[in-house]
């Protein structure tokens, strides 16, 4: 081989290295267009180095610790991971509350009915109650945090609702912890949601020709009806001051509907309908929706931008309940994504218990049409993550979720 051949071939290998390497280290690797168009990174998706899961491994890679431990105990300094479990007992629904100084988590857990707060910077955790309420399954919060529905069947398969209120006991002057307080509000309330600054709730109310839809102050108080309905299976959702989105429960047996309603006049407006397995989640604003639909045993994640009446299939497939959108974006939400989704009828198996996910973490973009990776669980914490009740901190800073399979908290530091 002649010197000048050999140095033709040193020079393609270099440039080939080169080309190589910056494809690799590029950290944008996973943006991807809404409508199936690569994103700004193209090649960066082509190679399993190039982003990674969204950096987590920066602070070294969780995984190859032998104790998981690492990831998810009480008292270490694990700042440095950007996913956390915050608890390993069950939890029955969580609020964030944000302040100058400290941004604080708080949920019920299950097990014994007792209120806990949980500091995101350091984890510190405090035991606010002491009351004993088991079995409760779900709970609604008030914005100030000391206000709190509590929900539950007894033991005759009513559904209870309590009406509490975190209180210092005047005979529990040796201890911290305080008390539950309140009233109860009507038995068997279909549904129950709050308003968009969790200072009023909607209940959902059995009367003889259907259902009433009465907004009430978070005790029960000052109820005021708002509309009747005939048909009683509608998931409602408060999402602006004086507009609820209502869904028809979904099945993918059957055609779903969306419709808006005026709380001032009681109005029904038909935003879409006539899709199997509907179910919905409207932004904060009231003019971005993703929707899924079910078909051939699967479904799809859709967009709908309601003033222009554009709809898109995204290029990730989830459920809207495993979603949250951002108030600070009112274009960007984050959802849980599952890795592998078996052949079914969604969402009825998933709702049924039949079957779990394991979820990636994504974060979508309808305005600027594109969907980000941001976390991967199973590979961070060695757990499979069904994701589902996602909040975010003021900021945004923190997402938190509770995994459905065993109903534990989780928190993941936004980028």
């Amino acid at each position: 081989m002649s010197k000048k051949v050999l140095v033709t071939i040193i020079i393609i290998t270099l440039l080939l290295l080169g080309v190589f390497a910056f494809f690799i280290f590029t950290k944008d690797g996973n943006v991807k267009n809404i409508d199936g168009a690569p994103g700004e990174n193209f090649f960066g998706n082509l190679f399993p180095f190039g982003g990674g899961d969204s950096g987590d491994r920066s602070a070294g890679d969780p995984t190859k610790d032998a104790d998981r431990d690492d990831i998810i105990s009480d008292g270490e300094d694990t700042a440095a991971f950007q996913l956390r479990q915050l608890t390993t007992e069950a939890v029955a629904g969580a609020m964030v509350i944000s302040s100058d100084e400290t941004i604080k988590v708080l949920y019920l857990e299950r097990p014994t009915g007792n209120i806990y707060e949980i500091n995101l910077q350091n984890l510190e955790r405090n035991r606010l109650t002491n009351t004993t309420v088991i079995g409760v399954h779900e709970t609604v919060w008030h914005n100030d945090g000391e206000k709190i529905l509590l929900r539950y069947l007894n033991e005759n398969d009513v559904i209870k609702t309590f009406a509490g209120s975190i209180t210092n006991s005047p005979d529990n002057e040796t201890e911290d912890t305080g008390q539950l307080d309140g009233v109860f509000l009507e038995d068997d309330i279909s549904y129950i949601t709050a308003s968009p600054d969790k200072t009023e709730i909607l209940l959902l109310l059995q009367n003889k020709t259907g259902i009433s839809f009465v907004t009430a102050e978070f005790d029960g108080g000052n109820q005021e009806p708002v509309f009747t309905s005939p048909f009683s299976e509608w998931l409602p959702q408060w999402f602006k001051d004086s507009t609820v989105s209502v869904t028809t429960k979904a099945s993918a047996l059957a055609s779903g509907f969306l419709y808006f309603v005026d709380l001032r006049t009681g109005v029904f407006e038909k935003v879409i309908g006539d899709i199997a397995g509907l179910t919905t989640l409207v932004n904060t604003t009231g003019e971005m929706i993703l929707y899924s639909k079910s078909g051939e045993d699967r479904f799809t994640l859709n967009t709908l931008i309601i003033t222009e009446r554009i709809k898109s299939q995204l290029p990730v497939s989830t459920l809207p309940e495993k979603c949250v959108w951002s108030t600070i974006q009112p274009s960007v939400a984050y959802c849980g994504v599952p890795i592998t989704i078996i052949p079914g009828d969604y969402p009825d198996i998933w709702y049924q218990g039949l079957i779990s996910f394991s979820d990636n973490i994504w974060e979508i973009d309808v305005k600027r049409n594109t969907v980000k990776l941001l976390a991967s669980p199973s590979t961070i914490a060695r757990d499979n993550i069904d994701i589902v009740n996602l909040l975010l901190s003021d900021e945004e800073e923190y997402l938190i979720f509770t995994n459905k399979k065993d109903s534990t908290l989780w928190s993941l530091t936004l980028p």
